[in-house]
């Protein structure tokens, strides 16, 4: 990345410098902008953002690694086994002191190739102020990348892994270089694209190495540095079928041709096609550079003698020497890639603080969501804690206006719960067994109560009844039916109570359990490490309170129910009127089978004509009943008739059957308001009133300190943690960029 970097020009540069990027034609105002956006990459915003950057891609032993020593001034290491085998990001500073060099070690992945939340630096070694140490150090950073599982302290004393663990590595190494004749650049030198691999190699390094350029160049705002050697087949060189597959329009691709001094007499005009951008045209356009041979390498040609072998080999040497020189040599290629650097940096400023703002505020959302992180004080935030807790449960118990609340879903189960008890109501037949075709009318003085299903029940028939009564008889005097017939029936019929009542408790613990489950989660979710101690305790305590209220709450029920075996009532006037309507429908029903003709007029007659005074009946039953009308038995209607028929040897019978399906239904009534009342007080209720002192005894007043174990209770999840830790070391990334780019206007 070029940045601000002022550099006095020199006749007689150092022989270990660079390529010298001293242009002052750079103005100020650029000189800006570069440094500014080396600054945004030194706080790592590249992670966060796609900042203007170049990366060096080629495949392997294209010349990259000599056109690196000629940007930097600086000797790479090149003994057999050690070229560049994981990215290696150069940052070139303008600085008023004397010379230096850190060399750093950046990791991005774990010693499992698993990505790291956030990418770690290390210094690798002391400050450099000898060029001739830059080497040696590399070399044994790349060993200490390649060997994560090694202290990398051990590689700073020259320590050797017999075999590297790793062929290559996205972890990188980080060079940065000061000096007062250097000109602000940032590159990143990737690991040569290969297509196959040696003995000794893994075949999924030739991914690995392919996405770690794709990882770079992907992003639109990455200048790609092509490098292609003419000593080998332009078409088998895969990295530029890589640039053209993610800068398919050749936009932001400078290529560069290497080591032109191998080309074989006679072919170099394939090679001239490239360089006048006749051939894979850029828009960026080709270069073409000459860098020492590995025998000059050997015998210390100097930095200014490579230049002038480079100079004098494209103006005397043919075809070269014919061409433009705009694009041949490392110096036009340095002003090019400055220019292009700077002219990107430019265009996207002002988008770079768009993204940056909207980024700013997607983290702030971002913290803002995150669980208010544990206090320092867990003693107080757990008794709070308990308490807010506690405040949800029984806010949820007392009811809220949400459609599946706490009582919303409770009231739906005791709704099922009536149905069931009604379900059970005595099916009593007032006819014989054996009777044929019967057909009874329905309870019309129940439509206005009922409006359910009912009668389901145990089937008795009036012969039945009648048997049981003359079984049961002992001392009693003729015509009297001992109680214990009537007691027995209910008794029978009670008894299948107690399924619905437990299935309905079942129902309201499940109901419970599931709705106290959410308010520990809603209420703990910030405590998430494996549930957290404080949820498991929680929900240990709710568990163990649900179960001493639900067994105190079966006992109960158990009670109500052994209640309702006897018959008992004190509600008289309700069983006495039940009764009658219940005698006389099953008179009326049976004299209809034995006195079909009458009962046929009575079913019949409508009540609406009724006789009144002052009217003359036109049949027989108006004639009756307008006769017991003048008679002041007022209010008689048709249906009461049958009970003026003959006394029946089966009515006790009946009269059994009137008071079981009376009591029936004064017991039913008071049984399905005391069961859902006993579950509401004794176990809804009931929880609500001793959870927040049972939470408090079992969490606070456990044994050992207390303030200690609140605090192992009230841990962050791990999880929360980091990503709290992620966002707010992104946030001061984007402040800190945010007031560089405040400061560049």
């Amino acid at each position: 990345m070029a940045g601000s970097g002022t550099a006095t020009p020199s006749s007689s540069l150092d022989s270990n410098l660079g390529v010298g990027l001293l242009d002052e034609r750079i103005s100020f105002r650029r000189r800006r902008m570069l440094n500014l956006v080396d600054r945004l990459h030194s706080v790592g915003l590249q992670s966060d953002i796609d900042l203007p950057q170049i990366a060096v891609i080629g495949s392997q032993s294209a010349g990259k690694s000599s056109l690196v020593e000629a940007f930097t001034g600086i000797k790479l290491p090149r003994a057999s086994g050690t070229c560049t085998r994981c990215p290696t990001e150069c940052l070139l500073k303008y600085s008023n002191g004397p010379w230096t060099c850190k060399v750093s070690l950046r990791f991005i992945k774990d010693i499992n190739g698993k990505a790291l939340g956030q990418a770690k630096n290390v210094e690798f070694g002391p400050l450099i102020t000898d060029r001739d140490e830059v080497e040696e150090r590399l070399r044994r950073a790349q060993r200490a990348i390649l060997n994560p599982a090694y202290d990398y302290n051990d590689f700073l004393g020259g320590f050797e892994a017999e075999t590297p663990e790793l062929s290559f590595s996205e972890n990188y190494v980080s060079v940065q270089i000061h000096g007062p004749t250097l000109t602000d650049l940032s590159f990143c030198d990737l690991p040569g694209v290969i297509a196959s691999v040696g003995r000794n190699g893994r075949q999924d390094d030739v991914d690995l190495i392919k996405s770690l350029s794709i990882r770079y160049i992907e992003k639109p705002s990455c200048v790609i540095l092509l490098t292609v050697s003419c000593e080998t087949d332009f078409e088998v060189q895969g990295a530029f079928e890589l640039a053209r597959k993610y800068d398919p329009e050749g936009r932001r691709t400078i290529g560069v041709l290497t080591k032109p001094d191998r080309i074989e007499e006679g072919e170099e005009h394939r090679w001239i096609q490239y360089v006048k951008n006749e051939e894979e045209p850029l828009e960026l356009g080709w270069f073409c550079v000459k860098q020492p041979d590995p025998a000059q390498l050997r015998r210390g040609i100097t930095w200014e003698e490579a230049r002038a072998k480079e100079k004098t080999f494209f103006t005397t040497k043919e075809p070269w020497c014919s061409l433009t020189s705009q694009n041949l040599g490392t110096a036009n290629l340095v002003e090019r890639l400055s220019d292009t650097l700077s002219d990107l940096i430019a265009k996207r400023l002002p988008e770079l603080q768009d993204e940056l703002q909207e980024l700013l505020q997607r983290t702030e959302q971002s913290l803002a969501e995150l669980p208010v992180s544990p206090s320092s004080d867990s003693l107080a935030e757990m008794v709070q804690l308990i308490g807010h807790f506690s405040a949800d449960v029984f806010r949820f118990i007392e009811g809220t206006p949400e459609k599946d609340g706490l009582l919303q879903s409770i009231r739906l189960k005791q709704v099922e719960f009536r149905h069931a008890i009604l379900s059970l109501a005595p099916d009593l037949r007032p006819y014989k067994k054996d009777a044929k075709n019967i057909t009874v009318p329905a309870m019309g003085f129940l439509s206005r109560e009922e409006t359910e299903t009912v009668g389901q029940g145990k089937v008795l028939h009036l012969d039945e009844v009648m048997e049981k009564a003359h079984q049961a008889r002992t001392r009693e005097l003729p015509g009297n039916v001992p109680f214990v017939v009537t007691q027995k029936i209910i008794e029978e019929i009670m008894r299948n109570w107690e399924k619905p009542v437990f299935g309905y408790f079942d129902s309201v613990q499940a109901i419970m359990l599931d709705a106290i489950k959410r308010l520990i989660v809603e209420r703990f979710k910030r405590f998430e490490h494996a549930m957290s101690l404080t949820s498991c305790r929680t929900r240990l305590e709710v568990v163990e309170q649900i179960k001493q209220h639900r067994d105190a709450t079966k006992e109960h029920l158990r009670w109500l129910i052994n209640l309702e075996r006897r018959p008992f009532t004190l509600n008289s006037q309700y069983l006495e009127d039940y009764k009658d309507r219940f005698l006389a429908y099953y008179k009326g029903c049976w004299q209809k089978e034995m006195n079909s003709d009458v009962m046929g007029q009575i079913q019949a007659f409508s009540d609406t004509t009724a006789p009144t005074t002052g009217y003359t009946p036109v049949n027989p039953l108006e004639e009756v009943l307008a006769n017991l009308n003048k008679l002041r038995f007022r209010g008689v209607a048709a249906h009461d008739l049958p009970k003026l028929l003959p006394k029946d040897p089966l009515e006790p019978a009946l009269e059994i059957m009137a008071t079981v399906r009376a009591y029936f239904q004064v017991s039913y009534k008071r049984f399905v308001d005391n069961v859902p009342l006993a579950i509401d007080y004794d176990f809804v209720q009931g929880l609500g009133r001793d959870i927040q002192d049972a939470l408090y005894k079992s969490i606070i007043q456990g044994s050992g300190d207390a303030r200690e174990r609140c605090k192992a209770f009230l841990q962050e999840s791990p999880l929360v943690s980091a990503q709290r830790e992620n966002l707010q070391r992104r946030y001061e990334r984007l402040e800190i960029a945010k007031g560089e780019l405040m400061g560049i206007w």
